[in-house]
């Protein structure tokens, strides 16, 4: 298991452990992707997945959202920088999805806390998110660096 990113309550049972996403844990995921996804197929998933996580680049990547003591992820944050034509620095994040019968803005919220992390590290002003449904959750309650803002697409498809 890789060191985790972020935490909230560490070591307490509901707490929701971010990682970067690690070989073993592209099969698992690919149910997380379908539901956001449908369309997609186990062979282009793995090639997907392979390739975002053995990036060299820090603004490109798998978050992997998990309950503490659980092996399997409960949430997946794809995500990679773009330069827009005005040279905005944008984090982008499609598809950010959790699958959790009573909480799924838990895993939501801490994948987006951790892209926010990512975005400044990356020196981007923007992050957009891609949902596949639209949260119960305000995302612009997140803090963010002074200069970045959050476009939430909300769609899928």
């Amino acid at each position: 298991m890789p060191h985790h990113l972020t935490s909230t309550a560490p070591h307490h049972q509901s707490a929701v452990l971010i990682t970067l996403m690690h070989q073993a844990d592209i099969d698992p995921s690919f149910p997380i992707i379908r539901l956001a996804m449908p369309d997609v197929q186990l062979a282009a998933w793995r090639q997907y997945a392979r390739r975002a996580i053995t990036s060299k680049s820090p603004g490109r990547g798998i978050l992997a959202a998990r309950w503490h003591a659980r092996h399997h992820p409960a949430g997946l944050a794809c995500f990679d920088t773009r330069t827009e034509l005005d040279t905005t620095k944008t984090l982008c994040a499609r598809p950010v999805v959790a699958v959790d019968i009573l909480h799924p803005d838990r895993l939501i919220t801490a994948l987006v806390k951790q892209l926010c992390a990512i975005a400044q590290i990356t020196h981007c002003t923007h992050l957009s998110l891609a949902l596949p449904q639209t949260p119960t959750l305000d995302l612009t309650t997140i803090p963010l660096n002074r200069t970045a803002t959050v476009n939430q697409d909300y769609t899928i498809g």
